[in-house]
């Protein structure tokens, strides 16, 4: 969940996985709930307890503030005021045998890292903390790719089941022009050392495609039909802007640009035909702002789009643009 679009990105949020250790921040925040609307703080022992479990992933901790919360039935009950419906207790006090999705465990970093009507500050604060302050041993996985100075709350788990290992982290990443919550669940990893080093390639990518720049009507509906942030264009690389003749919008992209105007709306333009439209003066130029995407040629060999005084056509086999004054078809 990135903070500062407000947009939600998931991959096989239906897949169900055993949660292993990240389960002691459900635990952690069921406790804190709990001793909230009793009207009291953490005992000086449920704060030692509650630190080994998650500084340390103590499991003796974990079991004992499980059985404080009432096990099984006390953090589902939990899980229902955050909207945590597909996360299923582990049963028989076996905690870490719960099996949760990645939508459920963004859901309850949200509620970790934002304002929200379940957890107040003060309780927030506590647990955040902690989970910024893991032992060194075990800030990896949500965590790759982040340069210091950022602030990381995390917690992994990792388990060896029948099948491969489970190896997972969630976390609350912020700083650098960023705010996000994150969760990266897998299973049948060979191993421990295979298994974070996937979570870590995939935290590299997503801390290098969130930005803090937002996208925003109208340019927000051709960016989604792109496909957003997992299309060619990628994520926004600057906030809209205007544009220089003053008649219209854009706003750059990692794989390209989206120009609006009233008179002609929104449009994608990439690539070599972008780059042709950039030396004629784009917008402002001799064949104005676009007034289609690009599209495919009729016999496949390349791309064509239009703009308001010509067509330009980029040949995929010679890697040249042709630009054709408009009303002339292009060659097919």
């Amino acid at each position: 969940f990135d903070a500062g679009t407000g947009a939600t990105y998931s991959l096989a949020p239906q897949n169900s996985y055993v949660t292993a250790s990240i389960v002691k921040v459900d635990i952690l925040a069921t406790l804190l709930r709990r001793t909230q609307v009793a009207g009291r703080g953490l005992t000086s022992s449920e704060q030692a307890t509650a630190a080994r479990m998650i500084e340390f992933s103590d499991n003796t901790a974990a079991t004992a503030l499980w059985n404080e919360v009432g096990g099984g039935p006390g953090v589902a009950q939990f899980n229902s005021l955050i909207g945590m419906a597909n996360t299923v207790p582990g049963s028989g006090g076996l905690w870490g045998l719960t099996r949760t999705t990645v939508e459920d465990q963004v859901q309850l970093m949200r509620t970790v890292a934002y304002p929200n009507a379940v957890l107040g500050a003060s309780q927030r604060a506590y647990l955040h903390g902690l989970m910024q302050n893991v032992t060194p041993a075990q800030r990896w996985g949500v965590s790759g790719g982040v340069p210091a100075g950022t602030t990381v709350a995390l917690k992994n788990g990792w388990l060896p089941v029948s099948g491969g290992w489970e190896i997972n982290s969630i976390g609350h990443i912020a700083g650098s022009g960023r705010d996000y919550v994150i969760a990266v669940l897998t299973s049948r990893n060979p191993s421990m050392g295979y298994g974070i080093t996937t979570v870590e390639g995939l935290s590299v990518r997503i801390w290098s495609g969130i930005t803090s720049h937002q996208v925003q009507e109208p340019i927000l509906s051709e960016w989604n039909a792109t496909g957003g942030g997992g299309g060619f264009l990628g994520y926004p690389a600057t906030d809209a802007l205007p544009t220089a003749d003053t008649l219209g919008r854009y706003q750059l992209f990692q794989g390209g640009s989206i120009y609006w105007s009233a008179a002609t709306g929104a449009h994608e333009v990439h690539g070599a035909i972008r780059d042709t439209w950039n030396s004629l003066g784009h917008e402002a130029g001799s064949i104005g702002y676009p007034t289609s995407d690009a599209l495919i040629t009729p016999d496949g060999s390349g791309r064509y789009q239009e703009f308001q005084g010509a067509t330009v056509q980029w040949d995929q086999a010679t890697n040249t643009t042709t630009v054709i004054p408009k009303q002339v078809i292009p060659k097919q």
